[in-house]
């Protein structure tokens, strides 16, 4: 395709703008979809998986260590019962629970490796005649060092995915899976013999939605509210996963991230282009290829210029192209050091807080809160159209006058300069200046 970007904006602005949180959810399923269809996207997905299958190959690599530990762990604890002729109320049972578990008969979905640890758990609780030593013994860490090294990691994994690209890019597959090839999926997890649940539990959350929240099916009822009145998803209590503002964030970050590595790829091809014209019309060593183009730029000012209204490429590129080109130099002479971090901290109740302690309380249900965690989460320039959109401001002069108030208050509470915080650049829109580090603590 010879302009991806301006695909995903289409496809990205159609989910994003829809009124109802049925088309919402329709157009995520149709940018997935869109994502699979264009080549160019593969190494960009690839790249941000590199670090997650890093951690999943330490995970590979020690659940058969942990395994073979708990495996003897229980060959012991059976001699132990056998030899010792126990009998206890309910033993027999949690044996024959051992050996299910082991087998795969009961959450065949899960880790080998914790299975076993469970099955042993119950048959070492049930054998201790004290409560409180099994607590101290085998409570917390379990009964194998390497199966709680196994966890570990599994759950720093779990944690990753609500912050990572990647934890995204399988939040929006999930709804591609969901709308557009359930039956299909679902038959791949019976064959892999894989837990179901979750993924039945998305259906049938995604089946309320599709319905405008009648599950009867009867929605013309719906039909009648006014435009305000719809049906929403980040409100219903029936609704645990497919809450349409955790999904809007989740696309808003995997769009933004394709947009931003597709530009910086189509402004290197450029940049090369550019070298090779100034290499072949001035003579230009390569090593030296930028400095001396801004030597000589002005001399070829003419030439340069046509070639880069011929160029195709977006006009966002080639402004971007000269710009670098122009300020190179000043940029290597620049000796600035970079500005102190200040770190501050938000909560889930919406409290900005800083180290001394002081707070700027936004409000959990605010607006401005779910605009800063907003550009918290997009940490580059974000256009003040698409926070009016995602935060659902009214328009732009209302997000315009909603960061002003901002900027006021933390001002006020947290002795900060608003403007330094809350940053605006002509034609990008807004960002949290990079020098406030906010951690999010939920």
């Amino acid at each position: 395709m010879a302009n991806p970007t301006g695909s995903l904006e289409r496809y990205y602005t159609t989910a994003i703008q829809s009124k109802k949180d049925w088309g919402f959810f329709l157009g995520v399923a149709d940018y997935f979809e869109l994502i699979k269809e264009l080549p160019e996207l593969k190494p960009l997905i690839d790249k941000i998986f590199a670090e997650r299958d890093k951690a999943l190959e330490e995970i590979n690599k020690i659940e058969p260590e942990a395994v073979k530990e708990l495996q003897d762990f229980k060959k012991e604890l059976l001699e132990t019962i056998k030899n010792g002729k126990i009998k206890k109320e309910g033993l027999q049972k949690a044996i024959q629970r051992l050996e299910d578990l082991e087998s795969g008969k009961i959450n065949p979905s899960h880790y080998k490796s914790s299975r076993l640890d469970e099955g042993l758990r119950d048959l070492v609780r049930l054998l201790s005649d004290d409560e409180n030593d099994f607590k101290k013994n085998y409570g917390y860490r379990g009964v194998s060092k390497k199966h709680f090294t196994r966890q570990l990691l599994s759950f720093k994994i779990s944690e990753e995915k609500e912050t990572t690209i990647w934890g995204a890019y399988i939040e929006i597959r999930n709804v591609f899976r969901v709308i557009k090839e359930y039956y299909k999926h679902l038959n791949n997890l019976k064959k892999e013999k894989t837990d179901t649940d979750a993924f039945l539990k998305l259906k049938k959350e995604m089946d309320i939605i599709e319905k405008n929240g009648d599950e009867t099916g009867f929605n013309f009822f719906y039909s009648a509210r006014s435009s305000e009145d719809y049906f929403s998803s980040s409100k219903d209590k029936r609704i645990r996963e497919l809450q349409r503002d955790k999904y809007e964030i989740y696309l808003t970050r995997f769009h933004n991230y394709l947009v931003k590595e597709l530009n910086r790829d189509e402004k290197s091809e450029a940049l090369q282009s550019l070298n090779n014209l100034a290499n072949e019309n001035l003579k230009i060593n390569p090593p030296n290829i930028v400095k001396d183009f801004e030597k000589k730029m002005e001399a070829n000012k003419k030439a340069m210029k046509q070639w880069i209204e011929k160029a195709e490429m977006t006009e966002e590129i080639k402004n971007s192209v000269l710009t670098e080109i122009k300020n190179s130099n000043q940029q290597e002479k620049s000796s600035k050091k970079s500005p102190e971090k200040i770190n501050l901290h938000l909560d889930k109740r919406g409290n900005l807080c800083n180290q001394k302690g002081k707070c700027y309380e936004i409000g959990e249900t605010s607006k401005r809160h779910k605009l800063i965690r907003f550009l918290v989460v997009n940490s580059d320039y974000q256009p003040t159209k698409l926070i009016t959109d995602s935060i659902g401001y009214q328009n732009n002069q209302t997000t315009s006058g909603e960061i002003g108030k901002i900027r006021k208050n933390v001002k006020r509470d947290l002795n900060i300069k608003g403007r330094d915080f809350l940053e605006v650049k002509k034609d990008s829109g807004y960002r949290i200046n990079p020098k406030y580090k906010i951690k999010i603590n939920d």
